[in-house]
């Protein structure tokens, strides 16, 4: 039962699916780099990207036109009830990600964080650090999942009959709330990536506060704020920047590098 132009059904059916279905794709990109943490940063390819986006473009369709223009709803409701399972499963699968990658990088006791091991080291960082800005978008997404088969399970079981109910149910208990929820998974990128969360904040400032150019002068709550906003490193550090606008830690990064080249060279 459509109530909507065909062509405003299509653009916000195709949209959803897509994103319900790519969170598996995070979900197996992330695993795989757990697995594979010493090499993966160098072996990776886009074929991983291009055979998942073409499997999810064939399901989109399959349930699309299944579903959409069919007054038959079970479809819809077994594709709801599936997608918010997967979804919890996700969320259980991140925090166990999440959790063993952290135990391995602070413990020291994985072969992917020997003295030799840097890039595995770089990418164990790097999966705690998309794991946790993952989650919170994980968990919004669920919340969509689940209240979006709010309005298809009423009027499938006939718990709304009237026109005015399913339209009620469909504008009001889920578009509204789901259209907020979009909003908080965009946002939730933005707040949980540390340059993103940085550029954003600035943006803000820059809109809000119109600030004096003659006052150059930084008053102790400035400063405080300023280095709250600074990157940290995984354990919440400071990474202190010179002069030159280059993080430190880039610095050290290439003094080891530079030392081990040396190092192998001897061994040679």
């Amino acid at each position: 039962m459509v109530y909507s132009p065909k062509i405003l059904v299509f653009l916000t059916s195709i949209a959803m699916f897509f994103r319900n279905f790519i969170c598996n794709a995070l979900i197996m990109e992330r695993l795989l780099a757990t697995i594979w943490v010493i090499n993966y940063e160098n072996n990776r390819s886009c074929w991983f990207t291009f055979i998942w986006v073409t499997v999810d473009v064939i399901i989109n369709a399959y349930f699309f036109t299944n579903s959409s223009y069919s007054n038959n709803l079970l479809v819809t409701v077994i594709w709801q009830f599936i997608v918010s399972i997967i979804g919890i499963i996700e969320i259980y699968i991140f925090f166990k990600l999440l959790k063993y990658n952290n135990k391995v990088y602070f413990e020291r006791k994985s072969s992917a964080l020997d003295e030799q091991k840097l890039t595995g080291r770089y990418q164990l960082s790097e999966n705690i650090r998309t794991t946790r800005q993952l989650i919170p978008t994980l968990c919004l997404h669920v919340c969509v999942n689940i209240i979006g088969g709010i309005s298809v399970v009423l009027p499938y079981f006939n718990l709304v009959t009237s026109p005015f109910g399913i339209l009620f149910c469909v504008n009001f208990l889920s578009f509204v709330p789901i259209t907020y929820l979009t909003f908080l998974i965009e946002l939730s990128m933005i707040l949980y990536h540390p340059f993103l969360k940085r550029d954003f904040k600035k943006f803000i400032k820059n809109i809000l506060i119109c600030k004096n150019s003659k006052n150059n002068k930084i008053t102790p709550e400035e400063q405080k704020s300023e280095d709250k906003d600074r990157l940290k490193d995984i354990r919440g550090g400071q990474l202190l920047i010179n002069e030159s606008g280059t993080l430190e830690a880039d610095r050290h990064f290439q003094s080891i590098q530079a030392a081990w080249g040396t190092k192998i060279l001897k061994n040679s």
